[in-house]
């Protein structure tokens, strides 16, 4: 009914439910796509623990877009855990707060798995990311698929127009909260 926008819950929002019950009432609001907040899911590499939450999703007719808000550095090895575990739900997007030395990593991993990176504003205070701007400055001259997430919520208390955010962010805006 959204259309054209696939339209869902980042799960943050019910974090004082466990995953089942969080799936429940996501289900109940007639939702059916999710980006998972990692209390609910958290990331992991063993098969069972994946299929499990494959299969829940799959009970609760929800898909599994997006997945963060996870932060990155310069360590190669933690960041392919999580890009291995997001290519394994089938993730096309983290929502990320990537330290301003993760990003030659960033670079290349996006690009070999195929997977955007959406930077999570934190509203005001935070130092990276409070602004479109610094945003748009952190991801210039990096893969393109290295974009925004547009926090409405954390854009309005910076006093900052979350439609102009979007509209700044343009072809590199892959996810809004």
């Amino acid at each position: 009914p959204y259309a054209p926008f696939r339209v869902g819950l980042q799960s943050y929002s019910l974090r004082h439910f466990g995953l089942d019950d969080a799936l429940a009432r996501t289900q109940a609001l007639g939702l059916t796509y999710w980006e998972a907040f990692p209390n609910h899911m958290p990331i992991s590499d063993d098969p069972k623990v994946i299929a499990d939450y494959q299969q829940k999703l799959k009970s609760h007719d929800i898909t599994l877009l997006a997945y963060g808000v996870v932060d990155f550095n310069n360590d190669e090895a933690d960041a392919r855990k999580k890009f291995d575990f997001a290519k394994s739900m089938g993730i096309r997007v983290l929502s990320a707060y990537p330290k301003p030395d993760s990003f030659g990593v960033l670079d290349r991993l996006v690009e070999e798995y195929k997977i955007d990176i959406a930077i999570h504003n934190h509203g005001p205070g935070d130092d990276l990311y409070d602004t479109f701007d610094k945003t748009l400055k952190a991801i210039d001259g990096h893969n393109p698929r290295i974009g925004a997430c547009d926090d409405t919520g954390h854009f309005l208390r910076s006093n900052i127009s979350p439609l102009s955010a979007a509209r700044k962010f343009g072809k590199r805006l892959y996810d809004i909260h």
